[in-house]
């Protein structure tokens, strides 16, 4: 079985990095990049492939709901 690819983007560090931390220790398959910016998750979405986008809703800049529109697209 595949490992499953996320991207986790979330303005604080410490909150990603403890969310990172308990996904992969949750199950092994899990690998997890985070961004701390939507621009920088954006970067990473059109660099990379990834099976699963988690979000912070609350960013400077650009919210989850606004993320996720400009994703769509």
């Amino acid at each position: 079985m595949s490992g499953i690819h996320v991207l986790h983007i979330d303005d604080e560090p410490g909150f990603a990095e403890l969310a990172t931390d308990m996904l992969e220790h949750q199950d092994d398959r899990f690998t997890v990049e985070t961004a701390t910016r939507a621009s920088k998750g954006l970067d990473r979405l059109t660099s990379n492939d990834f099976d699963c986008v988690v979000s912070d809703y609350d960013m400077p800049g650009q919210n989850g709901m606004e993320l996720l529109e400009t994703v769509r697209e």
